[in-house]
């Protein structure tokens, strides 16, 4: 007990040290701190109340369990969970909400049935969602409690459910991704396939899952319905003629388009008249600075290109006719929604063995990418602009039957997933 006095007199009362921590060993070194603080401040906290209960005659009952707690690592899973939260307050269900962004927008959602909080960032914010207590905990935030992976899995929540925040199954998730969820909220019952043959070649315990739909896609439904676009023709730098922009989008990592690909298809677009809107990735934003940098210089001299680094990128895909994209699954928001083509670039196998797709015999993507559009392959680079020439008359019947075939619950995605949070409640 003396050696715990001291380490607590020592943190609580030193003074500031001039030192470098490595960020990697650093971060690490901090959380396990961090740690040991929390888990020595709960012992005391037990042991308190355990002679507290010993003196009174009558057990001390701990601080309540939040029945459900969203955590959001930012805005920029912002669309998934505003409809969520939505319904929950309209069905007067309390819940909490710990975000890891102080710009978050829906810490200014103002409920009483809302308990909303920063929670900080880095070493300090892992350490309170591993020790949160709850019985049901809703992230869109996969590997939580994988190796190398700072958010460990909070051993106080009796339902870690993992809310699906794209069309697309599991061949895109990092390895392991779902390996410590409870619970799967998927886009439709076809996502479950992937899920069982990953969970198959790992030889780990059979999870929950449920088909609900997407949340996001209902919330860009709606925003589309509510025309919030149609007097922005200025808003991203350029007078935007419908008719001739070309919308490119990029995932992040192995996985961008750009990285396999290159710039110079990007230039020949710009050759035959077209405008070009570039949408990086948010994950791009904030951790593949040097290549945001190196893509802004390369086309920082051309007028008929711009930018569009918001979250909502509602505004790019109505106003543009057509979208190039990777594996990402913005070419199923693009088509489902607003109903106009996509031209997909594929990546090579040999870029995906650090995703589940190397557990994963069909890629869902591989099969549907084609009635979106056209899908070419790294040899037929040459052929962008025949193929978007030929996607500029392109007839999407197919489209409508394909998003009733993927999507469950269109539109009324957050009604089924509180539906669900409310049977969990129940039990």
């Amino acid at each position: 007990m003396s050696k715990i006095l001291f380490f607590l007199f020592i943190t609580l009362f030193s003074q500031n040290s001039y030192a470098y921590l490595d960020p990697s060993s650093g971060n690490a070194l901090i959380y396990l701190i961090v740690s040991l603080f929390g888990a020595v401040v709960f012992y005391l906290k037990s042991f308190f109340y355990k002679l507290l209960g010993l003196f009174l005659g009558r057990p001390i009952k701990k601080k309540n369990t939040d029945k459900l707690v969203i955590f959001s690592e930012g805005k920029n899973y912002y669309l998934t969970f505003k409809p969520i939260i939505e319904e929950l307050i309209l069905r007067n269900i309390s819940f909490s909400y710990i975000t890891m962004d102080i710009h978050d927008p829906a810490l200014t959602i103002d409920s009483e049935y809302m308990n909303s909080r920063y929670i900080g960032q880095g070493s300090r914010a892992y350490a309170k969602i591993a020790s949160w207590r709850a019985k049901i905990m809703l992230s869109t935030t996969p590997n939580i409690g994988c190796k190398d992976f700072p958010v460990r899995r909070p051993k106080r929540v009796e339902k870690l459910v993992h809310v699906w925040h794209s069309v697309c199954d599991t061949s895109f998730y990092l390895l392991g991704a779902l390996d410590n969820y409870d619970v799967a909220l998927t886009v439709g019952p076809w996502c479950e396939d992937s899920i069982r043959e990953v969970e198959k070649a790992r030889l780990i315990k059979r999870k929950e899952v449920v088909a609900c739909g997407v949340p996001y896609l209902d919330e860009l439904r709606k925003k589309l319905d509510e025309n919030i676009n149609k007097t922005e023709n200025n808003c991203l730098g350029f007078e935007l003629k419908s008719e001739k922009i070309i919308l490119i989008a990029p995932s992040w990592g192995e996985k961008n388009c750009l990285k396999v690909y290159g710039f110079d298809f990007i230039d020949k677009i710009l050759d035959e008249g077209f405008s070009v809107i570039i949408r990086p990735h948010p994950q791009s934003l904030k951790v593949e600075q040097n290549f945001i940098q190196d893509l802004k210089a390369r086309f920082k001299d051309r007028k008929k290109v711009v930018f569009d680094f918001d979250v909502d990128g509602t505004v790019s895909m109505n106003k543009s006719c057509l979208l190039i994209s990777d594996k990402s699954s913005i070419r199923f928001d693009y088509a489902f929604i607003y109903e106009k083509p996509v031209l997909t670039l594929d990546i090579p196998t040999k870029n995906m063995n650090i995703y589940e797709a190397s557990l994963i015999k069909e890629h869902f993507d591989e099969k549907f990418a084609n009635l979106l559009g056209i899908r070419l392959i790294e040899t037929q680079k040459e052929d962008i602009i025949k193929s978007i020439k030929i996607l500029m008359n392109f007839k999407t019947e197919n489209i409508l039957r394909i998003r009733d075939e993927l999507i469950s619950n269109y539109r009324q995605s957050s009604v089924a997933i509180v539906n669900y949070i409310c049977k969990c409640i129940k039990e």
